[in-house]
């Protein structure tokens, strides 16, 4: 029969057991402490798991995007250096060079050869305080500044004189560091 307000409901009486001892306080707290540890490396397990699970896609993942990264950042350090580069030689402009040899010699060696680089330079005049038009020269490719050689070399490699082209045909650098070489040692190597 359902209970109803008249009639308190009963509970089954229970047998009679031994009581468990109480707990105290500190036990409870120290077990609650030790699940608490239980619980948070079993959580940890749980995501070591799942990101082991995900890792081989996370890696493949990753490759791409550092791969792509990577291409990115040359693009952009060979953009830099262009500009750099380019900026750098718009300073430069009208370069020439001129060949000679020495009179009593009718078929000198490279060697033997001097070639006379003129240019100008853009250059900072303190007395009209502008950007001005300066003539410079080298009485040989060897001395010229760094960066009217790599002028000659990027910007205008139809200048350099098809003897020294020879040296190595295409690859205007090369054929340069080979004479410079050769003009320090005294000597061409072939």
């Amino acid at each position: 029969m359902p209970p109803c307000a008249d009639h308190p409901t009963e509970r089954p009486l229970m047998p009679k057991t031994k009581k468990s001892p109480a707990l105290n306080t500190r036990d409870l707290a120290n077990r609650i402490t030790s699940i608490t540890q239980d619980l948070n490396a079993a959580n940890a397990d749980v995501a070591l798991l799942q990101r082991l699970k995900d890792a081989e896609v996370n890696a493949k993942r990753l490759e791409r995007e550092l791969t792509d990264m990577q291409k990115d950042l040359s693009v952009a350090l060979a953009d830099e250096h262009d500009a750099k580069q380019q900026a750098a030689f718009a300073n430069i402009r009208n370069m020439a060079i001129t060949s000679s040899a020495p009179v009593e010699d009718l078929n000198p060696g490279l060697l033997k050869m001097t070639y006379k680089v003129t240019y100008e330079t853009l250059s900072y005049d303190s007395s009209t305080r502008r950007n001005l038009w300066r003539a410079n020269s080298a009485h040989s490719i060897r001395y010229l500044p760094d960066t009217a050689l790599k002028y000659l070399i990027e910007a205008k490699p139809e200048l350099i004189p098809q003897r020294i082209m020879d040296l190595a045909p295409g690859k205007p650098a090369e054929a340069i560091h080979q004479y410079i070489q050769a003009i320090r040692r005294g000597y061409l190597s072939s």
